[in-house]
């Protein structure tokens, strides 16, 4: 692979484009194949014959293996199905079958067997209601999504986890008039589901579909499932203490793991507001991304917390405990609620983080001339938590080796990656929660953007740890090693199959993604580095962008600024497994200009 980045100057025009080419050697070989017919003696045609069934054995064996399984329920939704079912009948079809006739436009035809949602129908509200039982590690759920149509379609796609349990006679879509109230039930024929890509799509009944600018509601009642401890949607974690073992119940929906607590439009790009109501045992706290607005006690033993709602973000920054934890608390800039939570054993070591994250809101509030939007700010320390933090908004969860610092026992070190983890979490507040990436494709912007911004807080926050000057050692030789191998990967990649979007979470798209941004803004400035991240946040505030989206506003800015035309162009495409990557930056204004040859692992390079 070619890796080259050149900067040109024409007059007041300058140009930077960053390529991955591939370059790798190809052998061009002609196989020549000329069969002599002759007679066959019966041996031959045994061998022949049963390396034949061998060989379709073989396929039908790996047909097996590859199909992704569609099920189809192949019934109207009426009163017959008024038993709890699973999602998923127990009938398949091939990946490509359809139990409805293929109509002529692709948003009136039922058999979606696509990654993504349709276009055509966008959220805006989600209600979501649910019973979590910490004891049993159960909970049952009632969700509603509100959404508008802008493409007439026969159908609708919807994410959910084979593992959540329905009663379909409790799935209703309603036309909504004005002011979102109620109007005429929409008659849902079939419905489908696609196994792979967890979706279920709901057939219209015949000459039904939603029409363009319509809103509508569509209403899950009563489904449910069990609450396990694989770190994914809903799961229990669990603690010891005076020799006692207690059971709390923590989430984390990032990257497609909503659709395993609620049926959503589970895509970065589908934003929309949400209304959360969790019942849980009394002497539990519930806590989710925005602040309490009421308590309500059920019986001797419920009660029901309801949150204010959400601003406009995706389904992957929702997030709930409901724990026994006890919090400290401080008040942040602009009267924003700061509280940090954990175990009664480690109350004595929140202290510290609690120094730190208001500091590291003010930085970023400062940085870029926007106040956070929400009102709180939980940082909840799990017992078992499978990433360092997560950023959810207003609820950030962390492993509590990320977020407690004991004086007497915790290392420098320790203190140094408490402070980091802080503050790239605070980031993403901004670039992420606020403005979002619209695909997991373009993931590395989210996390090398907030790598980049935490280093700057750190640097501010913690002087005495000279992270500006030690990050070189530290991060990036560290992942130009891993990026050295063979099975590296571009820093965006295109993902389409779903299973692949977590796998890109990783040192390469973190850490070499920081190092493309660190000279980009060695390059540009400070100033224009940061005024260009201000403008993006001002015009993508509650929406979403891509790469060349971001690429444009920089350019923009340095217009603003300078009065110059500055053009950031950046074409990034899959290399081979020949990967001899060359970086070159060239600006021909000042006659500058860097070559730099990438080192694969036992490979020899130009």
């Amino acid at each position: 692979v070619t890796c080259e980045s050149l900067i040109m100057s024409n007059n007041l025009d300058t140009t930077v484009r960053v390529k991955l080419m591939g370059d790798g050697k190809m052998a061009n070989n002609e196989l020549d194949v000329g069969i002599k017919e002759s007679e066959k003696s019966g041996k031959n045609r045994l061998i022949l014959a049963l390396s034949i069934m061998c060989i379709i054995l073989a396929i039908g064996l790996i047909f097996c293996f590859v199909r992704y399984k569609i099920c189809d329920s192949n019934a109207a939704i009426n009163s017959s199905l008024s038993s709890k079912k699973s999602p998923c009948p127990k009938t398949t079809q091939s990946r490509l079958q359809t139990s409805v006739d293929i109509l002529n436009d692709e948003y009136l035809v039922a058999n979606w067997n696509d990654s993504r949602l349709p276009s055509s129908l966008k959220p805006y509200l989600y209600e979501i209601n649910l019973r979590i039982n910490v004891d049993d590690k159960f909970f049952n759920g009632t969700t509603s999504i509100k959404f508008k149509c802008f493409r007439p379609i026969a159908f609708a796609v919807v994410h959910s986890d084979p593992n959540l349990v329905y009663d379909f006679s409790g799935v209703k879509i309603y036309n909504l008039l004005y002011n979102d109230q109620l109007g005429q039930s929409l008659q849902i024929k079939n419905v489908s589901y696609n196994a792979f890509y967890s979706y279920f799509i709901f057939h219209l009944d015949n000459g039904q579909k939603f029409l363009e600018n319509q809103n509508y509601e569509i209403v899950f009642e009563n489904y449910n499932s069990t609450i396990t401890n694989n770190l994914k949607g809903i799961y229990y974690s669990t603690y010891v203490t005076n020799n006692v073992t207690k059971t709390i119940i923590v989430s984390q929906l990032q990257p497609l793991e909503a659709r395993k607590v609620f049926p959503s439009f589970d895509e970065p790009s589908l934003k929309a507001q949400f209304q959360i109501r969790i019942e849980h045992h009394s002497e539990f706290t519930a806590l989710s991304n925005m602040e309490e607005i009421m308590k309500i006690k059920l019986d001797d033993s419920w009660s029901r917390t309801i949150f204010n709602i959400t601003p406009i973000m995706s389904t992957y920054l929702l997030a709930f405990t409901v724990s026994d934890f006890k919090p400290i608390s401080t008040i942040g800039p602009n009267n924003l609620k700061i509280r940090v939570w954990a175990r009664d054993d480690y109350a004595n070591n929140t202290q510290y983080a609690l120094n730190i994250i208001p500091k590291a809101y003010a930085y970023f509030e400062d940085y870029f001339q926007i106040k956070e939007v929400v009102s709180k700010s939980d940082h909840f320390a799990a017992p078992d938590f499978n990433a360092g933090a997560m950023e959810n908004w207003g609820l950030v969860l962390y492993r509590e080796s990320a977020l407690l610092y004991d004086p007497e026992k915790s290392l420098l070190e320790d203190e140094y990656f408490i402070v980091l983890v802080i503050c790239h979490e605070i980031s993403h507040s901004w670039f992420g929660n606020m403005a979002t990436f619209k695909w997991w494709d373009n993931v590395w912007l989210n996390e090398a953007f907030a790598n980049s911004l935490m280093y700057l807080a750190m640097d501010k926050i913690k002087p005495e740890f000279n992270v500006l000057e030690t990050l070189v050692v530290h991060d990036i030789f560290n992942v130009m090693e891993k990026d050295s191998v063979e099975t590296s990967h571009p820093v965006s990649t295109h993902v389409d199959d779903p299973t692949q979007v977590q796998q890109y979470f990783d040192e390469i798209s973190y850490e070499k993604g920081f190092s493309v941004l660190r000279m980009l803004r060695g390059f540009i400035g400070d100033d224009l580095f940061r005024q260009s991240l201000r403008n993006h946040i001002n015009k993508y505030m509650f929406s979403n962008c891509d790469m060349n989206e971001l690429w444009k506003v920089f350019t923009e800015s340095r217009m603003i600024l300078n009065n110059e035309k500055m053009i950031f162009t950046v074409e990034i495409i899959y290399f081979n497994i020949f990967p001899n990557c060359k970086l070159q930056i060239q600006h021909i204004r000042n006659n500058d200009k860097l070559d730099n040859t990438r080192r694969i692992s036992h490979n020899t390079c130009d």
